[in-house]
């Protein structure tokens, strides 16, 4: 008597073959995706809205105070783009602008670049022109096409 014995599962190049596919397969996604554009989108995405906090919460301080900036930012006709600090006294601010009289009742905290920040230099600047105008921007961009600024 003979028997059929059949025995169940994949062979050695039926798994290899499936495994190259899907190999391929995520190879091309992970291309059309582009993780670092992603990132660097969502960055600069980031830098946008935190320009727009900072420049919002100093217009609200300006509208609450008789339309006068904070003292850092109102002192003489203009203000050369200066990077902003993102604590408040002497020494964490040296050579940077500090405008941290309005975190709390305007803002709740100084907000910082994504990848470029360091210690206490948030490298968004902030200048005056002769006309009065206030422009906060982010000057270190990912994309090669950005510029991130907002004047009031």
């Amino acid at each position: 008597m003979k028997k059929n014995i059949f025995k169940n599962g994949f062979t050695l190049i039926e798994l290899l073959l499936v495994i190259g596919i899907i190999g391929v397969l995520m190879s091309v996604t992970l291309i059309a995706i582009k993780p670092s554009l992603q990132i660097a989108k969502s960055n600069d995405a980031q830098r946008t809205a935190d320009v727009r906090a900072i420049a919002d919460s100093l217009w609200q301080y300006a509208i609450e105070n008789g339309g006068n900036f904070p003292l850092s930012v109102a002192t003489g006709s203009t203000l050369p783009a200066t990077n902003i600090c993102l604590g408040s006294g002497a020494i964490e601010c040296s050579g940077l602008l500090d405008i941290y009289t309005i975190v709390g009742p305007y803002i709740t905290a100084l907000p910082a670049d994504p990848k470029y920040s360091n210690g206490f230099n948030s490298e968004y600047t902030l200048s005056r022109s002769v006309n009065g105008k206030i422009t906060v921007a982010a000057p270190r961009c990912e994309l090669t096409s950005c510029a991130i600024s907002i004047t009031r």
